[in-house]
């Protein structure tokens, strides 16, 4: 069980490995966590990539009649597909996206739900600055 807990904990913090999060169990039969390959002396489990979370945290994002339909990587961009009930859905998603990456995200398309189908986005999670929401520069 804190096993269990302890992995939950480490697959929730962003940030906090490099890319591969690897589980070694050593001969006296203790747990290691670690971004690195196990020492050979110990057995392995490749417990999943950085980017696999990441997408599991995103696809956790969506509520009510939303949700994520596809995730794609453009060099350090991350592209989704996001199929949504209401514009505040939208606008809830864009917002946790954004505080759960630490980067900025655009609205590249939209089509706004109509006569009961659902709306559809394509957002894109990055680094680069958009230029569309700059702080003013202090005088």
């Amino acid at each position: 069980m804190k096993t269990g807990v302890l992995v939950l904990a480490i697959c929730m913090v962003q940030n906090c490995f490099a890319a591969d999060i690897y589980k070694c169990i050593d001969a006296q039969g203790k747990h290691i966590f670690s971004d690195k390959q196990c020492p050979k002396n110990t057995s392995q489990e490749h417990i999943k990539h950085k980017n696999e979370i990441f997408e599991d945290q995103l696809i956790g994002l969506a509520s009510g009649h939303s949700k994520v339909t596809n995730i794609t990587k453009d060099g350090d961009d991350t592209l989704v597909d996001y199929q949504f009930g209401t514009q505040a859905e939208l606008q809830a998603f864009m917002r946790a996206s954004m505080k759960l990456s630490g980067k900025n995200v655009n609205l590249l398309k939209v089509a706004m739900p109509h006569g009961g189908s659902k709306g559809q986005a394509k957002l894109q999670i990055t680094d680069k600055d958009n230029g569309l929401f700059r702080a003013a520069p202090n005088k």
